[in-house]
C-alpha cells in the first residue's frame, strides 16, 4: 500500500512508515521486517533507494523527540497551575517526569540506527544527564537553607555553589576566597587611620560597602561588587590581597565576626558558602557537602584556570601538594562524588540531598551520563 501511495505521489513513504512504526509500537524485529518488505518491493520495481532507510530513522527519531517535548510543555503548565491535577501536584509532576525520561531514552535509542546501533541507554542514564523541569523546584521553592560546600581543590565547588545560588530562590552566594580578599582590601583602605581595625568593625565595614557576590553562568561563576562597582578581577589577582586575605580568614576572631554578620543577613534568605572554612562560617545548623572529583578532571580545570601551569605532570604534582594540606571533612559532611560528571549533575545531586526524605525520587542522581 505504501509503495502504491508513493507511486501516486500521495505523501512521503519514509515519514508514513515512521508514523506507522511509532503508532503501532513496533519492536526492532517487526520494524526490520517492515523496512525489508518495503525495500524489497521497491527493488522488484527497479526503484530501490537505500536512502529511504536513513530518512525513515531520521523522521522516526524526530517523532519520538516530539513526544517528550509535548510532555515537558504539559509539565510547565502543571507547575504554573494552568492544568488541574487530581491529588498532590508534586506526585503528578514526578509521574509525568518519569514518563518523559522513558520517552527521551526511547528517542535517544532511536538515534542508534543512524550511528551503527550503539548500546541502548535507559531512563536512569537520562536522569543522570539532568532532572527534567525540576520537580524539586516545587518542593524547595519557599525554603531557605544554609549550605557549606567543601572539597578537593579544583573539583568544581565554585561552579556548583553558583548553580545552587541561582537555582534556589533567595539564596546568597559567599565565596570564602573572594570574601577574604575583599576583607583585605577594606583593611587596606582603613590602614590610613593608623590604628588596627577590630575584626567586627572590619567585617561590618565590608558589608556596609555593599560587598556581594552575584552568581554567574560563566567562569569565574560570580561577579564581586564593592562600593557599587565590579571588583571581580581585582579580587582574583594573586598578590598582597591573596596573602593577607588568607591570614585574616585563619583568625578565629575574624571568622566569628563573619559568622555573626551572616546570621544578621540571613534571617529571611538562605546561604550557599563555598571554600575553605565554609563549615566554620556556617551560622547555626546547616547542610555540609564535601565535593570529590576525578584526578584528570581536576588537572584539566587547574590548567584552564592557571596560566602558569603548562603540562599535566606539573598540574598533577601541584594537586598532590594541595591535597596534602587539605583538612579532613567534618564527620557530618555528605560526600558528593562528582567523578567526571558536569557541575550541573553534581548540583542536582545536592538538590536531591536537600529534599525531605519522603519526597526524594526512588532513583538517585549519581549515575553518570553515557560518554
Amino acid at each position: 500500500a505504501l509503495v502504491n501511495f508513493e507511486r501516486a505521489h500521495c505523501g512521503d513513504a519514509a515519514q508514513d512508515l515512521a508514523h506507522y512504526a511509532l503508532a503501532a509500537g513496533l519492536d526492532d524485529d517487526a520494524e526490520d521486517a517492515l523496512l525489508r518488505g518495503y525495500a524489497d518491493a521497491l527493488d522488484r520495481e527497479g526503484r530501490g533507494d537505500r536512502r529511504v532507510i536513513v530518512r525513515f530513522f531520521a523522521r522516526k527519531t524526530l517523532g519520538m523527540f516530539a513526544q517528550p517535548c509535548a510532555r515537558l510543555a504539559r509539565l510547565a503548565r502543571i507547575k504554573r497551575g494552568e492544568v488541574p491535577v487530581m491529588g498532590d501536584p508534586v506526585v503528578a509532576l514526578e509521574e509525568e517526569a518519569q514518563r518523559a525520561y522513558r520517552e527521551i531514552a526511547r528517542a535517544i535509542n532511536g538515534l542508534r540506527e543512524l550511528g551503527g546501533r550503539a548500546r541502548p541507554i535507559g531512563p536512569r542514564e537520562v536522569m543522570a544527564m539532568g532532572r527534567l523541569l525540576a520537580v524539586e523546584e516545587v518542593i524547595l521553592r519557599d525554603r531557605a537553607f544554609r549550605i557549606a560546600l567543601l572539597g578537593q581543590p579544583y573539583s568544581g565547588k565554585t561552579e556548583i555553589a553558583s548553580l545552587l545560588a541561582r537555582r534556589l530562590p533567595r539564596h546568597r552566594l559567599i565565596g570564602t576566597v573572594a570574601m577574604a580578599r575583599a576583607l583585605a582590601r577594606v583593611e587596606q583602605d582603613l590602614a590610613g587611620d593608623g590604628a588596627q581595625t577590630p575584626p567586627r568593625a572590619l567585617v561590618a565595614r565590608l558589608f556596609e560597602r555593599g560587598f556581594d557576590l552575584e552568581p554567574k553562568q560563566d567562569p569565574p561563576f560570580y561577579a564581586a561588587k564593592l562600593d557599587g562597582r565590579d571588583v571581580t578581577d581585582e579580587l582574583r589577582d594573586d598578590g598582597p590581597l591573596q596573602i593577607r586575605g588568607a591570614q585574616l580568614l585563619d583568625d578565629e576572631a575574624v571568622r566569628a565576626a563573619v559568622r555573626d554578620a551572616l546570621v544578621e543577613r540571613s534571617a529571611s534568605e538562605g546561604l550557599v558558602i563555598e571554600g575553605e572554612y565554609a563549615a566554620q562560617l556556617l551560622p547555626g545548623r546547616g547542610h555540609v557537602f564535601f565535593v570529590v572529583a576525578d584526578a584528570g578532571v581536576r588537572c584539566a580545570r587547574l590548567l584552564s584556570h592557571r596560566g602558569d601551569f603548562t603540562d599535566d605532570a606539573a598540574a598533577a604534582e601541584h594537586l598532590r601538594h594541595l591535597d596534602a594540606g587539605l583538612p579532613a571533612p567534618p564527620l557530618d559532611a555528605v560526600h558528593i562524588e562528582v567523578g567526571a560528571r558536569t557541575a550541573a549533575a553534581a548540583t542536582l545531586e545536592v538538590l536531591w540531598q536537600l529534599l525531605p526524605p519522603g519526597r526524594r525520587p526512588p532513583n538517585d542522581l549519581t549515575g553518570r551520563a553515557p560518554v
